[in-house]
């Protein structure tokens, strides 16, 4: 600082500091944008793939529900039970084994 105040220097010196904080700052404010945009689309890709296992859960399900019903029909309609049906019934609940077991049961709570 001069006699009078302030000099130029000073000034300069101050404005450089100024500019250098700055920079650092829209820096840091560069990657924190860039870290939600990077946040934000993988919780969209997260999202998309849960909706796909739902979609695709769904479907087998629904493939299961008539193949059940298919053979249940066959069952009504009082043939003998052949190879085939006793076949598809193995079939059907050694796929709804491996899926119920794929599938976490949930906790329930104890009551307290």
């Amino acid at each position: 600082m001069g006699l009078f105040g302030p000099s130029n220097a000073d000034f300069k010196n101050l404005r450089e500091d100024i500019l250098a904080h700055h920079k650092t700052i829209h820096t840091k404010l560069h990657q924190i944008i860039m870290n939600q945009a990077e946040l934000a689309a993988a919780l969209k890709a997260l999202k998309e793939q849960a909706d796909k296992v739902a979609v695709e859960q769904g479907a087998r399900a629904d493939a299961h529900k008539a193949e059940i019903d298919r053979l249940t029909a066959l069952l009504a309609a009082g043939g003998a039970v052949t190879e085939e049906v006793v076949a598809c019934l193995n079939a059907v609940q050694a796929t709804f084994a491996a899926l119920d077991d794929s599938i976490p049961d949930p906790v329930v709570a104890p009551v307290v």
